[in-house]
């Protein structure tokens, strides 16, 4: 993925109070990011997106 499109990512999810920001980043909503993980593991694997 091109940096420019990951630093985009990330700021659309600060501005949306969903990303926050310690010493790495993490997702505010820890149901959202398991829900990610999952969703990047089965578009992996070639699986449609797990349902929110």
């Amino acid at each position: 993925m091109p940096s420019s499109t990951l630093y985009s990512a990330v700021a659309r999810l600060k501005k949306e109070g969903l990303l926050i920001k310690d010493e790495d980043f993490a997702l505010e909503d820890p149901f959202f990011a398991l829900w990610i993980r999952r969703s990047m593991q089965l578009a992996a694997v070639g699986l449609p997106p797990a349902d929110p």
